[in-house]
C-alpha cells in the first residue's frame, strides 16, 4: 500500500462516521416515507390515480424526468456540503486535539501528502458519499416512475449528473476556504471565517460610503465566484420546450465555463496556502 494510499485510510477511519450521516439521514428519510405510505394505505387504500402523468408526451416526459432527477439531489446535496464543512474547518487541527500531531510529523511522509490525504478526504469523500445516495435515488426513480407513470432515462441521468456537478463545485470552493481557515485557526473556524468575512464586508461598505471609495466587497465576490449564471429555465409552454437543447445550453452553464477553470484554481491556491501555513506552523 502506497503512503498516500495509507493516509486515506488513516483519515477515512478517523471521519467514516461524520462521512457517513448523509446516508444515514437519507436512509431515515425513506423509512419515513415508507411507514407514512403504509399508513396512509392501511387507513385510505391504494385509489391513487398516475392517470394525468400517465397521458403526458416527450419532450414533456423528459422535462419532468430531467428536472425530477436535479431535484432530487437537494437534501443529500445539502447534506453533504455540511458535512464538507464541518470536515474541512478542522482538517488540519485533528491531530493536534488527538495529540497524535508530533507522531505524525515525525513519520517519513511530506506535508504535502498528508495535507491532500485530508483536503482529498474531506471533499472528495464526501463526493463519493453523495455519488452512491444519489445513484440509489436514480435507481429507485427509475423503477417507480416505469411502473407506475413514464419516465425517460437520458434526461433524467443529465439531470442527476448536472445536480451532482453544482454540489461538487460549490464543496469544492466552500471546503477550500475553511480548509485554508483550519491552518490558521485551530478552535471554530468556520464561525471565525464567516465573522472576519461579514466585519471586513461591511467596513468596506462604510468606507465606501463615508469617502466615495470602490473597495471590493469580499463576500460579492464570493458571490459571484459561487453563482451561476442562471440554469435556463423553461419559458412559455413546456410542451414546446426541446429537452435535448435545454441539457446543452445547462451543460455550458454549470460545466464548460470559465468559472470553472478560475473555482479549481481557486481551490488549488486555497489548498496549496494552507499547506504552507500547516508546515510551518509551531507545534505546540
Amino acid at each position: 500500500m502506497s503512503k498516500f494510499a495509507a493516509l486515506l485510510k488513516k483519515d477515512w477511519y478517523l471521519s467514516r462516521k461524520q462521512l457517513l450521516i448523509p446516508v444515514w439521514v437519507v436512509g431515515g428519510y425513506y423509512l419515513l416515507i415508507m411507514i407514512a405510505g403504509l399508513i396512509a394505505y392501511l387507513k385510505f387504500g391504494a385509489d391513487i390515480e398516475w392517470s394525468d402523468f400517465s397521458r403526458l408526451e416527450f419532450p414533456t416526459v423528459g422535462i419532468l424526468s430531467y428536472f425530477s432527477s436535479m431535484v432530487m439531489m437537494g437534501l443529500p446535496g445539502l447534506l453533504a456540503l455540511l458535512v464538507t464543512l464541518v470536515l474541512t474547518q478542522s482538517a488540519l487541527n485533528d491531530d493536534v486535539k488527538r495529540n497524535a500531531e508530533l507522531f505524525h510529523r515525525s513519520q517519513p511522509v511530506s506535508v504535502w501528502q498528508r495535507t491532500l490525504a485530508k483536503f482529498s478526504l474531506s471533499i472528495g469523500g464526501n463526493w463519493a458519499i453523495l455519488i452512491l445516495i444519489s445513484a440509489f435515488n436514480f435507481l429507485l426513480m427509475t423503477v417507480l416512475l416505469s411502473i407506475f407513470a413514464q419516465f425517460n432515462f437520458w434526461p433524467a441521468l443529465a439531470g442527476m449528473v448536472q445536480g451532482l456537478i453544482v454540489y461538487f463545485k460549490i464543496t469544492l470552493v466552500l471546503g477550500s476556504i475553511l480548509f485554508l481557515a483550519s491552518a490558521v485557526f485551530r478552535d471554530k473556524a468556520f464561525v471565525i471565517t464567516l465573522a472576519i468575512l461579514a466585519g471586513v464586508h461591511s467596513l468596506f461598505i462604510i468606507l465606501n460610503f463615508a469617502f466615495g471609495w470602490h473597495l471590493p466587497l469580499p463576500l460579492n465576490y464570493l458571490y459571484e465566484l459561487l453563482k451561476f449564471s442562471s440554469i435556463t429555465s423553461l419559458e412559455g409552454d413546456i410542451s414546446t420546450v426541446e429537452v435535448r437543447e435545454l441539457i446543452r445550453e445547462n451543460w455550458g452553464v454549470i460545466v464548460f465555463n470559465w468559472k470553472t477553470l478560475l473555482q479549481i484554481i481557486f481551490s488549488g491556491i486555497m489548498y496549496a496556502a494552507a499547506t504552507l501555513i500547516y508546515k510551518n506552523k509551531e507545534i505546540k
